[in-house]
């Protein structure tokens, strides 16, 4: 068609606004994507991880689904969509994700369809809908998971450079209140309605509902032997089990967050999957009776060592004994505090605890990086002090209005 006869055409039709719009149907899709911008936050185990924030959205409503994954693997995605099914309350007829390698092993290309991954087809056909990731540079395709992304992010990053110091749960409670505000919040361009208010009105009833269980995916799935040191070997790291049951075999699967460990059918082991490999995941009450004795003796050697050098020493070991940390972490800890009297010498250890005290930060990490740099032996530089204003002739004091007042 020529432009002139395009022209023609548009303004028989009267068209006010001449601008290509999707229209989406109610039910049809869920869009998925995970934000760009990623956080640093501590975990329950102590250490300082980096986040990332999956999204989720149905484009209808405009309804927004939130949650935090440390990594972005194939179980992340996996978990992230059945969360997202689940809290929406219903399945859509199509899943689009964003193209990443860990869901697709081949992309669309032209009349090529996409080579997906196992687990996101087996999820596909648990849920009974289609799976049709998004086209390689297109971000069309999922334009508004991130208009939601970009909404999440506008709050999100302001509250994270606030706290620099973040626990996952609180970071977890923070992400949820936005996602709960950008919800309620009426939008202007649809009648001042709400998210959830236009959910109720149109994905609501157009969701297929949820009968079936939900999904679980399983990463890995091992048949191992118990070693005489009750540990099972997984995935490069290992995973204690209770002391009885050494030298037997165990069935374990592996999810995105736990390691659970069978023996002749019964669940003997819960874990969670350890970050990376080389990490001993022992739960105290898997010891044997002398092997515990031994590491309450442990602990009340290390107090009583601290106890002799200074209230400010037994604070940081105490604050180190109490800090959760997986398997022989503690005892390798409990050493290195040690090993810190050896090498950097008595005077300097009590004065970089004093330090560690006094800025709140007792890890052993901080402590050990402290007397590297000499930070103990530094002088403490105190704050300029604030410039005060002349006093002013026309400036009414606290002795004016005492008279006032008397």
């Amino acid at each position: 068609m020529a432009p002139r006869t395009f022209r023609e055409r548009l303004q028989q039709i009267e068209h006010k606004d001449p601008s290509m719009k999707l229209v989406f149907v109610a039910g049809d899709v869920l869009m998925a994507d995970y934000a760009g911008h990623k956080f640093k936050a501590i975990s329950p185990t102590g250490d300082t991880h980096l986040y990332s924030i999956f999204v989720a959205t149905l484009p209808c409503s405009q309804l927004i689904f939130a949650a935090i994954h440390e990594f972005q693997r194939v179980e992340d995605w996996i978990d992230g969509l059945t969360d997202a099914i689940h809290a929406f309350g219903g399945i859509p007829r199509r899943l689009i994700p964003d193209n990443p390698k860990a869901l697709v092993i081949t992309p669309r290309r032209g009349k090529n369809p996409a080579v997906l991954h196992p687990a996101f087809l087996q999820l596909c056909e648990h849920y009974q809908c289609k799976g049709d990731p998004a086209r390689p540079g297109m971000p069309n395709d999922k334009s508004l998971v991130e208009t939601a992304v970009n909404l999440i992010q506008q709050e999100l990053i302001p509250e994270l450079s606030l706290r620099p110091k973040i626990h996952l749960e609180d970071a977890e409670v923070l992400l949820a209140k936005i996602v709960l505000e950008l919800n309620t919040n009426p939008m202007e361009k649809r009648q001042k309605l709400t998210r959830i208010q236009w959910f109720e009105e149109t994905d609501a009833s157009k969701l297929k509902p949820i009968t079936m269980a939900r999904h679980q995916y399983i990463a890995k799935d091992f048949t191992k032997m118990v070693t005489r040191q009750y540990r099972v070997p997984l995935d490069g790291s290992t995973y204690s089990v209770p002391s009885m049951y050494r030298e037997q075999n165990a069935y374990c699967t592996m999810t995105r967050t736990t390691v659970e460990i069978f023996i002749d059918g019964k669940l003997v082991a819960t874990h969670l999957r350890a970050r990376r490999p080389g990490l001993d995941m022992l739960i105290d009450s898997h010891m044997p009776e002398s092997q515990k004795a031994w590491h309450y003796l442990q602990d009340g050697q290390m107090l009583a060592w601290a106890e002799g050098l200074g209230d400010e020493v037994r604070a940081v070991v105490a604050f180190n004994l109490e800090a959760p940390a997986p398997g022989a972490a503690k005892s390798l800890r409990m050493q290195g505090l040690q090993k810190l009297q050896t090498v950097h010498g008595t005077d300097r250890l009590i004065a970089a605890c004093k330090l560690a005290v006094v800025k709140g930060r007792m890890e052993y990490r901080t402590l050990r990086n402290m007397l590297e740099n000499g930070c103990e032996q530094r002088p403490v530089e105190n704050p300029p002090p604030r410039p005060t204003s002349p006093p002013l002739a026309n400036v009414r004091g606290a002795e004016y209005y005492a008279r006032r007042s008397a």
